[in-house]
Parts: C-alpha cells; sequence; structure tokens
C-alpha cells in the first residue's frame, strides 16, 4: 500500500521503498545462512544486516553500494546501548577505523566490550573477517 514517500507496505508488514524494493537475497552458504543466524551462541551478539533497500544506499555508490560508515556507526550504538540495557546518550567516538567495506545484506556482528570510565570499545565483523573497530564513550541518558 503506497503512503506517499516512496514506500509501501507488504502484507506482512514490513516497509519497502518502491525505488529500492528488493530485500535481501538469501545468505550464501557461509555467510551466516539461516542456521547460523538462528542459532547464535548465548554468548554472541546475533547477525544482522543492513537491507538493499536502505534509504542511506541511494549514491553510495551506484552500481556497487557499499554501507556508509555512519550506518555501521548507528548498529553499534544500538548494540552498545542494548547490551548496557539501560538508556544512554552517546559523547564521543575517541577512536573508529575502518577496515573493510561492508555490502548491503551481508551479515555481520557487532562484538561490545565495556570499559572504565563509561566507554566500551567495539569490533564489528563479518564471516570473512573484521570490518570496524574502536571505542565510543557515553553518560547515562538524562531524565532516564
Amino acid at each position: 500500500m503506497p503512503n506517499g514517500h516512496d514506500k509501501r507496505t507488504t502484507p506482512d508488514h514490513e516497509t519497502r521503498h518502491d525505488r529500492f524494493p528488493h530485500p535481501c537475497p538469501p545468505p550464501q552458504a557461509g555467510e551466516g545462512d539461516e542456521d547460523s543466524l538462528r542459532e547464535t551462541p548465548f554468548n554472541q551478539p546475533p547477525w544482522q544486516s543492513i537491507p538493499a533497500d536502505h534509504p542511506a544506499l541511494p549514491g553510495h555508490f551506484p552500481g556497487n553500494p557499499i554501507v556508509p560508515g555512519v550506518v555501521l556507526l548507528s548498529q553499534v550504538w544500538e548494540a552498545v546501548c542494548r547490551q548496557a540495557g539501560t538508556p544512554l546518550h552517546c559523547t564521543g567516538w575517541p577512536s573508529v577505523k575502518f577496515l573493510a567495506p561492508l555490502q548491503p545484506c551481508v551479515p555481520f556482528r557487532v562484538e561490545v566490550e565495556f570499559g572504565a570510565a563509561q566507554s566500551a570499545k567495539f569490533v564489528c565483523k563479518t564471516a570473512a573477517g573484521t570490518i570496524a573497530q574502536g571505542s565510543v564513550r557515553f553518560a547515562p541518558a538524562v531524565g532516564a
């Protein structure tokens, strides 16, 4: 059903952008296949992916899209907040290194290790290896 913003809602209530209607294809063997996505060990973060119809992908880069770093960092921040279990406010990214590009639909996971002084280290990994790493600082969210 169109909603006036080049988006539509599918019968299973997923939002799709009409200009980028293709969801992620099924993972290839060894790339976070359905069984490995479902059977994530208790101490491992879940696999996730950025869909091919993500609104940040147009123009980044036509014909060979890669996920913008800011989109990957938003996933890192979500992982930090989820694992902290309390509302947080980001106060800085002292260190961020992008080591390899991430293409849409490629499964990745974000590993977070909390340190002292309201900080955490993170590593983003695909089946092929580490794609980003760094650290983030935070404070308790005001009013939380």
